[in-house]
């Protein structure tokens, strides 16, 4: 059995993928994709951030424009080793102090998946603070794409227009991808909603402290984890939603009876699955999922195990239309562009 590997000094991760060098700071100095050779960084990356905001009103949710007059870099490094160092995973831990608080770290690359995944502890003490991870890639385009939960929205990178500059800040749910016609990168969460992309800057909220109306929010311990994926082409090439979904939704290993060991179902690659579950009245079995490429085309589901029947329902499960299927296993149907399809099977 492989020994774990003992902490040592390290300011570089690599594997068959990449090269990451690091600061003095903990900061991501270097980001190369191996095959390509391409720099993802034009600066630092995953640097820390944090500055006071007091915004007049709304405290809790509010930020000013003028935010970022008053950051400061979070650079006193207190520990920076190499804690995986195998054929699979290599993880570099850091941890950072920035007044009373302390931000660890561990990031890791994966021989079997292209994201750079920031596992993070935060023991938040400053109050009226923002605190933010920011990235300065090597990507340049008029728009960047968010993540609406079944759909996306673009928003410019660019600060000419006052709509521009009150757009400093994007809610999003679980990714933001900035891509130009070779190449792109990707910031993917699990729990952090607030993203930037502004020229060649890209910024992800980690926490937001305030008076009021809620004392405590985002005070004391949170753990989360974001990650960073660069890709050849753009956010579809890059598989950056279907991969999202993957850090929010992990397998988890379990035992079982009655189900097969490849899986109760596929779908096709333009779809994503949101949920599966017994139907609200009756024996039936629902299936949610979505068109997530932003194209028409044919979608399909695959049992491995025959049912009886398939039909197309509403949201609340009304039923549409019965669906055409093969050996009880195979049913396809068209979908449109970010479709919500809801399919009730028997």
């Amino acid at each position: 059995m492989k020994q774990p590997t003992a902490p040592r000094p390290c300011d570089c991760l690599e594997n068959s993928r990449y090269v990451i060098r690091f600061n003095a700071q903990g900061e991501m100095t270097s980001l190369v994709e191996k095959s390509s050779g391409r720099e993802y960084l034009r600066g630092v990356g995953n640097r820390i951030v944090s500055c006071l905001c007091r915004p007049g009103y709304f405290e809790s949710w509010e930020i000013e424009p003028e935010y970022k007059l008053g950051q400061q870099v979070v650079d006193t490094l207190t520990r920076m080793v190499l804690t995986e160092d195998g054929p699979l995973v290599k993880t570099l831990e850091i941890t950072r102090r920035f007044g009373d608080s302390q931000i660890t770290q561990h990031i890791s690359i994966f021989d079997s998946q292209p994201q750079i995944e920031i596992k993070t502890r935060l023991d938040m003490h400053q109050r009226q603070h923002l605190v933010q991870a920011v990235f300065q890639v090597n990507v340049k385009a008029p728009e960047a794409y968010y993540d609406l939960s079944m759909g996306v929205i673009a928003r410019s990178t660019g600060m000419a227009t006052s709509r521009e500059q009150a757009q400093f800040e994007v809610c999003a749910h679980q990714w933001v991808d900035y891509s130009q016609e070779s190449h792109g990168i990707a910031i993917l969460s699990d729990s952090k909603y607030g993203f930037s992309v502004k020229g060649q800057e890209m910024t992800l909220t980690l926490a937001k402290t305030s008076e009021f109306p809620d004392p405590e929010q985002d005070l004391g311990v949170q753990e989360f984890t974001y990650a960073l994926l660069p890709h050849a082409g753009d956010r579809i090439t890059g598989r950056v939603a279907l991969l999202a979904q993957e850090l929010n939704s992990p397998c988890i290993p379990t035992r079982g009876s009655g189900i097969p060991e490849e899986g109760l179902l596929e779908v096709s690659e333009n779809l994503i699955v949101t949920c599966l579950k017994k139907a609200e009245e009756g024996d039936g079995i629902v299936l949610r999922c979505y068109e997530w490429q932003g194209q028409s085309g044919t979608g399909w589901v695959r049992w491995r195990t025959p049912r009886k029947g398939c039909t197309k329902c509403t949201v609340l499960e009304a039923p549409l239309e019965t669906l055409p299927g093969k050996d009880g296993k195979d049913w396809g149907f068209p979908v449109r562009p970010y479709e919500i399809v809801t399919l009730m099977f028997s």
